[in-house]
């Protein structure tokens, strides 16, 4: 099993090193096995090892995309035989318009006739009456010969062992690969379109978006409030505002439900800190900056060395892409030369090209973590600041990244440091009260078999409790070996349910 977590995140910054997922979620309603230090790729696995599982042995390889993940909780039909086989999702055409979509004869909606990337809901409208289309989930099967020859475009020689050059050449599968799938593929490629491919579609399933700050805060949204009638999530077109969302976080800044799309994660934020809306504040150490953040206007704070820090301000709706020079590619959600002509910074003397993409341009300054102070850090954030030659040379001074520089330079490791002392720092300030609470929030899922045995519980840490079942009730004992310090232990106390007949307690 793949699960595709790489390329340059450019409209999700905050989680582009460490890769979309290993994205934080927070605890779902109604899920069991999650922990405080949740990720999406604890969801994500769930559902692709189902489906593996139920694979046929002749399938080799599960290629899946790691920024969607696919809520299925429904039996699966007999796979048929084929060299590829692709899992879709109904959709709506709005809904399908997002996504790459499978086009199948309604006379046999198992087979591909071909698969095209974003049609527009017109295009899809008039070839439903012809055809059953359905949204590409991401998630793919190979059969040998597939694996072989995707491995052929990518520079494999046979009689070698081996890949040609340094190592395997960059393919790309939705955009070169599936076109050329199909009875009658949207691309030529003689050797893919030889090879058979079905089409599974999964019934009831959903989908959700992580691949942007806009779909990472509608999705989680729809996780936790699922609205029946939409089978995906993620698109702007069709999300409302949300509340904000924190994790892993110290937040004493106000918070009201008119900051509408903002998400705060591995943060501190004092109460001199001023919020608006469409925020995305990851990374931020102890800091007494003081900001005033206009809407838009998000913050990733890097590790990026030795108390060394990278400064990252962007806008929650930037694609990253495009000439700086260009009027169209933003930054901040204006135009990038902008940004440099409000701080009296000449492109050419701060070594900038302004043809070049802004993800691979050094706008990003590194600087020791005593030295971001709140002048400078405003300086860079706010959209219209004050003349300061004294903030212009030191951004001049100082060594600056790309965003696709960071995707390598950034410690991740400190990060997940930083994200389990958050976590550790919250449960060292609970009561016993509260302790006891979240000990007994977690849902057990027991068999009748296991009457007499013993089963862990990871809420809110591993193995702090137990629960034993006999025949008519779950006794939950919790906190006695792991009460964090330095809270004394409790005493050990039980919870007495009454034993459903789903066994589901």
């Amino acid at each position: 099993m793949i699960i595709h977590g790489s390329g340059q995140s450019r409209r999700l910054p905050g989680y582009a090193a460490s890769g979309k997922p290993l994205t934080p979620i927070p605890p779902t309603p109604g899920r069991s096995d999650q922990q405080p230090d949740h990720y999406l790729l604890d969801l994500q696995i769930r559902t692709y090892e189902s489906l593996l599982r139920h694979a046929p042995p002749a399938y080799r390889l599960m290629l899946t995309c790691g920024d969607v993940f696919i809520e299925h909780n429904h039996w699966l039909p007999a796979f048929p035989e084929a060299d590829v086989i692709i899992f879709g999702l109904e959709a709506s055409a709005e809904e399908a318009s997002h996504h790459g979509v499978m086009l199948c004869p309604a006379r046999a909606p198992g087979a591909l006739h071909s698969f095209v990337q974003k049609p527009s809901p017109e295009t899809l409208r008039t070839l439903g009456q012809s055809f059953v289309y359905t949204l590409d989930t991401g998630i793919w099967l190979f059969n040998e010969r597939a694996v072989m020859l995707l491995m052929e475009k990518c520079g494999w020689d046979d009689q070698a062992g081996g890949f040609s050059g340094d190592g395997p050449d960059t393919y790309d599968i939705f955009s070169t690969f599936g076109p050329a799938l199909g009875t009658s593929p949207t691309q030529a490629d003689p050797d893919i379109s030889a090879l058979t491919c079905a089409v599974i579609p999964l019934s009831e399933a959903r989908f959700y978006h992580f691949g942007t700050n806009r779909s990472l805060l509608a999705s989680v949204r729809h996780l936790q409030e699922p609205a029946f009638e939409q089978r995906s999530f993620g698109h702007a077109s069709f999300d409302p505002p949300f509340l904000p969302v924190t994790q892993h976080s110290s937040v004493d800044a106000k918070i009201q439900a008119r900051h509408r799309h903002v998400w705060i994660e591995n943060s501190v934020l004092p109460d001199s800190w001023t919020l608006s809306e469409r925020h995305v504040l990851t990374g931020i150490p102890k800091n007494d900056w003081g900001l005033t953040l206009t809407p838009g206007c998000c913050i990733d704070v890097a590790p990026v060395g030795d108390n060394a820090i990278c400064l990252r301000g962007y806008g929650f709706d930037d694609a990253f892409r495009g000439p700086i020079a260009d009027a169209a590619t933003l930054w901040f959600e204006r135009s990038a030369a902008d940004w440099f002509a409000r701080r009296g910074l000449d492109l050419d003397a701060a070594g900038i090209d302004p043809d070049a993409d802004i993800q691979a341009m050094p706008i990003f300054p590194v600087l020791p973590a005593s030295e971001a102070d709140p002048v400078f850090v405003a300086w860079v954030l706010t959209p219209d600041p004050q003349d300061d030659a004294d903030c212009r040379q030191r951004w001049l001074d100082y060594e600056r990244l790309s965003a696709r520089d960071l995707l390598g330079r950034t410690s991740v490791s400190a990060l997940l440091e930083s994200r389990h002392a958050h976590l550790h720092a919250d449960w060292d300030g609970l009561d016993k009260e509260s302790w006891l609470e979240r000990c007994m929030i977690t849902i057990l899922r027991l068999r009748p078999s296991f009457s007499g045995a013993t089963a862990s519980l990871r809420w809110p840490c591993p193995t702090m409790a137990t629960a034993r079942l006999n025949s008519t009730t779950c006794t939950i004992e919790c906190g006695a070996p792991h009460w964090p310090a330095p809270l004394t232990k409790p005493p050990l106390r039980a919870l007495k349910v009454k034993r459903l007949g789903c066994c589901d307690i």
